[in-house]
């Protein structure tokens, strides 16, 4: 056969995979078949993954199907509020608790307005 760009080359047929194509392995050619050869790849489908499969890392707030690594993690949850001391900006919203709840609840302004006039009524 004569040396033919690849381009040049008509398209092939579906495969049966008993076909056999010249692979190189530890710098010698040999010959696999294309079950082989099929059989060294990951499937497209449901790939496993092992040892340590990297990715590029989505910028924050990003909403694909891409896959998001420990660094997109890691930088999402930078961004959320420390839940042992919070640091609260803009109007921030809770629940109005009971007139007179006595527990840790955050207390509203509506709280604080309900149990003035309560207190007002007792006095």
């Amino acid at each position: 056969m004569a040396d033919t760009k690849i381009s040049a080359l008509g398209a092939a047929t579906a495969l049966a995979g008993t076909e056999t194509l010249p692979v190189v392995q530890s710098a010698i050619t040999v010959a696999a078949t294309v079950t082989q050869v099929r059989a060294g790849l990951a499937t497209l489908v449901a790939p496993a993954f092992t040892g340590l499969p990297t990715a590029p890392t989505a910028s924050p707030g990003t909403n694909t199907t891409q896959l998001a690594t420990t660094a997109y993690a890691d930088a999402i949850a930078a961004l959320k509020a420390n839940a042992a001391s919070p640091t609260f900006t803009g109007v921030p919203a809770a629940p109005t608790a009971t007139a007179l709840t006595a527990t840790t609840q955050l207390a509203t302004t509506a709280y604080s307005d309900a149990a003035d006039t309560l207190s007002t009524i007792n006095s």
